[in-house]
């Protein structure tokens, strides 16, 4: 059965100030290209994954690199990794976002997923409370938190502030640091990374096969 998107959106629960943060990744050597310009849908994986996290934000900003941004759309709405936290691998996203918004919540995920549905996001924000500091999707496979699907809340920042001033720049560690609290989709394969050619085409062939 079909279920639109606007059903998803109040499934899920209102978390104020919520923003969609959408990681643009790195040079992405072993795929070749941009993953966030990959196609696996109707349109870049980028701005598909913008439409998708509207119905659950109140504003969606894509976060790249200056070398990045050249490459989008004009228009496209944009957080830039700040000078100052260049080099730093997602943790500058978060970090140049936290910045621009001390106040707001963040939704960071990830380009890298394309078996990432609405579905999935709607289930997660269901979890998620006033009072829920951090959370993040939590793979039982390899028993490690999905730093690229993951919630932060205006009362992590100080922590991450401080991993940061210490110079520790991976958001798994402050994920697993911290207790962030565990999420354990249905759909498992919506954490299933994408990273280099051959996948990319599995992942292009079997989303055709199911029809999307």
């Amino acid at each position: 059965m079909y279920l639109s998107r606007t059903f998803f959106c109040e499934m899920a629960t209102t978390t104020r100030n919520l923003t969609g943060l959408i990681a643009c990744g790195g040079q992405s050597s072993r795929m070749g290209s941009d993953k966030f310009l990959l196609q696996y849908y109707d349109k870049p994986q980028c701005y598909h994954l913008v439409d998708m996290l509207k119905p659950f934000c109140d504003n969606v900003y894509l976060s790249c690199n200056p070398t990045q941004s050249g490459l989008l759309q004009p228009g496209s709405p944009i957080i830039e990794d700040l000078l100052a936290f260049s080099g730093m691998g997602p943790m500058a996203s978060l970090l140049s976002a936290i910045t621009l918004f001390p106040e707001n919540r963040f939704l960071l995920i990830g380009c890298d997923y394309p078996y990432l549905a609405a579905s999935d996001i709607s289930a997660f924000l269901h979890e998620i409370v006033e009072t829920t500091r951090l959370a993040s999707f939590f793979n039982r496979n390899t028993n490690l938190y999905e730093p690229l699907l993951s919630y932060y809340s205006p009362r992590s920042f100080p922590a991450l502030l401080s991993q940061y001033r210490q110079s520790q720049y991976s958001l798994r560690r402050f994920l697993e640091s911290n207790h962030a609290m565990k999420f354990f989709p249905l759909n498992e394969a919506s954490m299933t990374s994408v990273d280099d050619q051959p996948g990319y085409l599995q992942a292009v062939n079997s989303i055709q096969a199911r029809g999307f």
